[in-house]
């Protein structure tokens, strides 16, 4: 009577489809951190 996903194998195998999804693309951290060093830059350049 296991609900669809509940299964230890059904979780571990969408954890890993996860997992392979975010190692595929550039991720949203990634895409974050560049972000922020592009504001860091204007930031310390911008000196009054």
């Amino acid at each position: 009577t296991s609900q669809t996903g509940k299964t230890p194998i059904e979780m571990f195998a969408r954890l890993m489809r996860a997992l392979h999804d975010i190692r595929r693309a550039p991720t949203k951290r990634q895409q974050f951190t560049q972000a922020i060093g592009k504001v860091e830059e204007k930031i310390e350049r911008w000196d009054p």
